[in-house]
């Protein structure tokens, strides 16, 4: 659907969905296919999540609609098992873990293209995490300064 203003309508309705894996959850998605939307905000879920199948995505996300994946609830699932997860980490192996989700959001995007024969994945919301770095970020000298 398109707005009046031109722009594109994208449903956030991953937040109202049953628990992932159930049939409730397949129903839902099957439901939303009804409404006149042109994009769909998709998570990315713990590994193993059946809606991260491309087969299930197929089965019941609308064939025209663009997704934008959103990388937070896999992000807050790792913080949760391990602080030092995300982008900002400043420990090696969370950070390698957070760009391994990204390469598979990569992976995922590139498949559902090659699927549908079009750029399925139109944007990946980020977050950085964790929030410790960042605050220590923000305590370093120079980290106000105009330059």
């Amino acid at each position: 659907m398109t707005a009046r203003n031109g722009a594109t309508l994208v449903l956030g309705a991953y937040a109202m969905a049953p628990a992932a894996g159930t049939p409730e959850e397949s129903a839902f998605y099957d439901g939303l296919r009804e409404l006149d939307l042109g994009a769909l905000e998709f998570p990315l879920l713990a590994e193993g999540a059946p809606s991260l199948d491309p087969a299930w995505i197929a089965r019941h996300v609308a064939p025209g609609w663009d997704l934008v994946v959103t990388c937070i609830p896999r992000t807050m699932q790792r913080l949760g098992q391990s602080p030092a997860y995300g982008l900002a980490s400043d420990h090696d192996e969370g950070r390698r873990r957070a760009l391994d989700d990204l390469a598979w959001v990569r992976a995922l995007a590139l498949g559902l293209a090659d699927r549908h024969g079009r750029q399925v994945v139109t944007s990946v919301q980020v977050h950085s995490a964790p929030v410790r770095a960042s605050a220590r970020v923000l305590r370093w000298p120079g980290a106000w300064r105009r330059p």
